[in-house]
């Protein structure tokens, strides 16, 4: 039987309801990352083209900042924090060409690059050392930016289905779910694929379309298993660790989005729900 990691369930918290308000959405809370401090939640609104900020301690609504270029809307399909505390977002044009935005805490508008050069970009994040990675669907390519815009590589890693999230951890390292073929593959900066994540049926850990994963700061990689109900943890080299949320134990459901704070907390979303759970490791996960 799988070994659970210690901890306890803070809570779960309604973020924002359905809608087009101030602080609500237009689907399921999904895209969402943590300031450097832990302190304060960027979620994006795909749908209304627009980033909500919540204050993780009182949980309140804070502001909303429109993704906006040059008097554009563009979707937000991701998010990142770079080490200033500025935002990066993930900005997709239906209509236009999609492009990387850089944003103050506050929501100004710092700059954006790569625009026309990423395609339709279903996928991105942000390393530790800044540097914005980017999936292209439609060339099955990842390119690896400076915040000035300047490419600094790219290549094609051959994974299958649809590419929809992406993370990286402290050596750069990109891991990127394919759930369609129920693993997980990492890469080296340059493009080299390391090794895959990919548990045998019945193991008791097996993937059923793992979705989100994220890395803590010792290189641990934890996956959302959307199918299975449960968040599992691996060592940085693809060990499996424990499950660290589970159906059973904390009454988890179809767990698709999920980040890890400075503050040793798991937030994590479902699937068709506006809420996060926020879950404290009972040992540091750094």
């Amino acid at each position: 039987m799988a070994k659970e990691i210690s901890g306890y369930v803070e809570g779960t918290f309604e973020i924002g309801r359905l809608g087009d308000g101030e602080g609500q959405f237009g689907g399921w809370v999904q895209y969402f990352t943590a300031s450097k401090d832990g302190e304060t939640m960027y979620c994006c609104d795909p749908g209304r083209n627009r980033v909500h900020v919540f204050d993780l301690q009182s949980k309140k609504f804070r502001r909303t900042i429109p993704n906006v270029v040059n008097g554009d809307e563009y979707q937000a399909r991701g998010i990142g924090v770079l080490r200033n505390g500025n935002i990066c977002v993930n900005s997709i044009g239906l209509e236009r060409e999609s492009c990387v935005s850089i944003y103050t805490p506050q929501g100004e508008h710092v700059h954006h690059f790569a625009q026309g050069k990423i395609g339709y970009p279903s996928a991105m994040t942000v390393d530790d050392n800044d540097v914005v990675v980017v999936f292209n669907r439609r060339s099955s390519t990842v390119t690896r930016w400076d915040t000035n815009g300047v490419l600094i590589n790219k290549f094609q890693p051959a994974v299958q289905g649809d590419i929809l999230r992406m993370s990286s951890d402290s050596k750069g390292r990109i891991i990127i779910p394919e759930h369609l073929e129920n693993r997980v593959s990492i890469f080296e900066p340059g493009g080299a694929r390391i090794f895959t994540i990919n548990p045998l049926p019945g193991c008791g850990y097996e993937f059923r379309y793992p979705a989100g994963v994220a890395c803590d700061g010792v290189d641990n990689i934890y996956v959302c298993n959307l199918g299975h109900n449960r968040i599992s943890k691996f060592s940085p080299l693809g060990v499996h660790v424990a499950s660290t949320l589970t159906e059973q134990q904390h009454n988890i459901f179809n767990p698709h989005d999920l980040c890890l704070t400075a503050t040793n907390k798991l937030l994590y979303s479902h699937v068709a729900a506006s809420f996060v759970k926020v879950f404290c490791f009972g040992s540091s996960v750094r």
